[in-house]
């Protein structure tokens, strides 16, 4: 088998194709979504004041432009819902024409709506990630030495990291196991060895023997213990590869629900 075509293909832009394609069905965005609510739901039962907003949408462009400028004005679409407006369902979009009292309950105008409503919000996810992507490509090299730079003059850089989104959900899924720390350190930054784990006996409990704070390329060697495979998480498709190659079992980190459902897959509940 020839494989120079495959390896000519940069695992980067696989990993973006898999951020961009998170979804394979309607029931993984049930899922996904319903996670979102039931967090939303908890914080309002505690305070209040962190309420949510309910925009009303009956065309799947009218709820794309409406995100685009809430994300635009807020930098975040937190606490924010589209909801669909029956009278409007019935007025505008029935089959059937404006049957108020029944086509609120047309089934086959509703699903079409929120197939549209989807297909807008994705279109509009794809084009603010490809100019992250395309934004990401344009840094020079001095650019990105720029950046290293703010870094390792920033004191207490990663010590002070906040938690990544639901990252703290997945810590307490595998905190019940027996699990560990493999994360690798910067040799661009001579505090990140430190600050990370800093980091990690500030912001979690793992004892200093289940933390293995490496060079990158050295992941690999913990893939497997006493005969049996580790699992590792990690966001990177370069360590996932030299992991499973050592024979151990790798989860590409793309998002807190695919990982963890990976992992109920694998027989952790």
């Amino acid at each position: 088998m020839n494989t120079s075509n495959w390896d000519s293909i940069n695992p980067e832009y696989v990993a973006r194709m898999r951020l961009q394609n998170q979804f394979k069905t309607g029931i993984d965005i049930a899922k996904y979504t319903a996670a979102i609510m039931r967090k939303d739901m908890e914080e309002y039962d505690k305070d209040p004041s962190l309420y949510t907003q309910s925009l009303g949408c009956w065309h799947g462009f009218i709820g794309q432009q409406k995100l685009i400028s809430i994300k635009k004005h807020f930098n975040s679409n937190s606490k924010k819902y589209l909801y669909l407006s029956g009278w409007m369902i019935a007025a505008l979009r029935s089959e059937f024409g404006p049957l108020p009292d029944q086509s609120m309950h047309e089934k086959t105008s509703v699903a079409s709506l929120i197939n549209e409503l989807y297909t807008f919000l994705k279109q509009a996810d794809a084009r603010e990630l490809g100019g992250l992507f395309r934004d990401y490509d344009a840094a020079s090299d001095s650019d990105k030495e720029k950046r290293w730079s703010i870094i390792s003059n920033t004191k207490n850089f990663w010590a002070n990291l906040d938690w990544m989104p639901g990252a703290k959900r997945l810590y307490d899924f595998i905190i019940r196991y027996e699990s560990r720390i493999l994360s690798a350190y910067s040799n661009r930054d001579g505090n990140s060895k430190i600050g990370k784990m800093k980091w990690l006996k500030k912001n979690t409990k793992f004892k200093n023997a289940d933390i293995h704070l490496v060079m990158r390329s050295e992941k690999q060697n913990y893939a497997v213990s006493d005969g049996k495979p580790n699992v590792l998480i990690d966001d990177h498709p370069k360590n996932i590869r030299e992991w499973e190659a050592k024979g151990g079992i790798g989860i590409l980190h793309t998002s807190v629900s695919k990982s963890m459902s990976e992992l109920k897959r694998l027989g952790f509940k």
